[in-house]
Formats: structure tokens, sequence, C-alpha cells
């Protein structure tokens, strides 16, 4: 956000959002995971944004195996649309506008996420969450053409 002149996740022109749909025509893959830092103060530790469902394109399996894997890994209270994703210009939204590939943002609770000052207690969540987010691409690349 910070790095660039426009946020891609309110701004469609600009060169991530180029960048992005070249690669997802070129690669077309399964899913596009769009990742975001939540307040530690949210009452969730994954919010799911589908935009109502729709950003899923009728994929609501590939939702349903991402939180499985991350609950496996010991995350819980999930939640889907608290931030839908379709507000502003997002990169969710405009993916599903702009794509036939199912999309997800991913509000993710900033307790899982590492921080440099107390880095301890978050090297463990982040790894719950990592795992989980990396099992479920293995999963889901198989299902690539």
């Amino acid at each position: 956000t910070h790095l660039a002149l426009s946020d891609p996740n309110y701004y469609d022109d600009n060169r991530f959002k180029e960048r992005l749909l070249r690669l997802v025509r070129e690669h077309r893959p399964v899913v596009v995971l769009d990742l975001h830092a939540s307040a530690t103060t949210r009452p969730y530790t994954v919010d799911f944004g589908t935009m109502g469902g729709t950003s899923l394109k009728g994929r609501p399996d590939l939702l349903r195996d991402l939180a499985r894997f991350l609950k496996k890994e010991g995350l819980r209270n999930f939640s889907q649309d608290y931030f839908a994703a379709s507000k502003q210009e997002t990169v969710t939204s405009w993916v599903a506008e702009k794509t036939d590939a199912p999309s997800i943002q991913l509000e993710i609770n900033a307790a899982y996420l590492l921080d440099v000052d107390s880095p301890h207690i978050e090297m463990h969540r982040f790894a719950q969450l990592l795992q989980g987010m990396v099992r479920f691409i293995r999963k889901v690349g198989v299902e690539q053409p």
C-alpha cells in the first residue's frame, strides 16, 4: 500500500492490477487469494471476503477446503463477508469482474502475523496459518489442467 502511488485495493488504474490480469489470463489459476492484515481487535481469525459468494464463481468447495485446511492447523473463528470485498475496487472484485478465476479476499487477524516486537507467539500462529494455506494450495494445485 505505502510503496505504490495507487493502492490496488482501492483503485483499478494501476500496474499491479494490469500485471495480475496478464498473469491470471496466462496461467489460469484455480483460485486467486487476496491477502490482507486485519486489526487484532477484530472478532475473527480469518474473514473470507467473497462478495456474498459471487467471487467464488460457482466453486464454494474452494472456500470449504481452505477453511478445512486452516482448521486442521488449529485456526478457528472464521467469518464470511464481514469485509465482503465488494465496497471499493478490491482485487477480489476486480478479478471476479475481469476473469473466470474464483477469488477470495482473506482478512487475517494480525495476531496471526509476525510482529517484530513480540515474535514468539506470533511465530507459532503464523506457522499454523502458513501451513494451512500451503496444504490448501497443494490440494488445489492438483486441479490444474
